[in-house]
């Protein structure tokens, strides 16, 4: 590795995450978890993936309460809620987490210094988004909320723990690629799925919520007497849109984590063709917002602009390294 890098991770880049040392001191204090064999740990990681998987399975045959999230979706609209399309990105966020179960359990990669103190974490990643399916589909919507928002702080903490920096010349491709990418895109879209699981929340609850009247029973979001009522204010989902921007912006800048940028962007595209859609059975067509859809559309724009100019940089940086050895 050339000598000049280091200088320029620290000076540049700010070295934004702690010493190793430091970062993981208080994996100390879990002293059963460190009588674990790491070999043993890498193979629960499996075991819980592997639950998820069946998990999932069991939700998209409604095997829970006999219903889907696409149904839920349609009676609980949000003004942040993306479209049908949008929630294809799980099969990428499973493909590269399925990468990352394989490659940590790898005998070359069991006592791997950068998975060991990450392992726990992604075993909470796992079943939190197990149990999550099962409750919001059995309608429990704020013990959901509560599910989703462990689920996106154990991926902070995975995130930490694996030091998720895309310009680190001391980090493999490898790693990057079969380690890095799926945290990245998972946590990037549990940002968003936060908001709206809490949007629902606020729909069920009478907290923040617009009713649109003379909506049929066909529209989705319908209530007999109300019209349809939508979780939310177009206010809020501008907040939300701009909030969930930002930290893709930061991370933009601390680790160049163009594929959170990307996964933000395409949450956002979602919301956007949520607001221009024309069928009124997955979306009330009267409750669109030009203003939502100005803002999303802008902030979806800025963020793929940075997308694109941080994937740059880091196959550019690359190419320095390649060049260098």
């Amino acid at each position: 590795m050339p000598a000049t890098y280091g200088a320029m991770e620290k000076t540049v880049i700010g070295n934004p995450y702690k010493d190793e040392e430091t970062e993981h001191a208080d994996f100390s204090q879990w002293r059963v978890i460190k009588t674990i064999p790491n070999a043993v740990q890498a193979w629960f990681v499996v075991g819980m993936f592997a639950a998820m998987v069946v998990s999932n399975i069991l939700s998209g045959i409604n095997v829970f309460n006999d219903t889907s999230n696409a149904e839920i979706s349609k009676e609980n609209p949000t003004y942040l809620t993306p479209d049908g399309l949008t929630f294809s990105i799980w099969g990428i966020i499973y493909t590269f987490e399925g990468l990352l179960t394989v490659y940590q359990v790898l005998p070359q990669n069991r006592e791997n210094p950068s998975l060991v103190p990450a392992r726990f974490w992604i075993v909470a990643v796992f079943l939190l988004n197990t149990l999550w399916l099962p409750i919001f589909q059995y309608l429990r919507f704020w013990l959901a909320w509560g599910v989703i928002a462990a689920y996106l702080y154990a991926l902070y903490r995975a995130s930490c723990a694996l030091r998720i920096n895309y310009i680190s010349g001391s980090t493999t491709w490898k790693i990057k690629t079969f380690v890095f990418t799926g945290i990245s895109v998972n946590m990037a879209w549990v940002v968003v799925a936060t908001l709206v699981n809490t949007l629902v929340c606020f729909r069920q609850s009478g907290i923040i919520y617009e009713d649109i009247a003379g909506a049929s029973n066909s529209t989705a979001g319908y209530m007999p007497g109300i019209g349809a009522r939508v979780g939310g204010s177009p206010d809020f989902a501008v907040f939300g849109a701009t909030l969930a921007v930002s930290i893709a912006l930061i991370r933009g800048v601390l680790y160049l984590d163009f594929p959170y940028m990307f996964a933000t962007c395409w949450a956002l595209g979602g919301v956007y063709r949520q607001q221009r859609g024309n069928e009124d059975d997955t979306y009330p067509i009267a409750a669109q917002s030009n203003m939502v859809e100005t803002w999303v559309l802008i902030l979806l724009v800025i963020c793929a602009i940075c997308a694109l100019a941080a994937s740059i940089s880091v196959a550019y940086v690359r190419r320095i390294w390649a060049c260098g050895n």
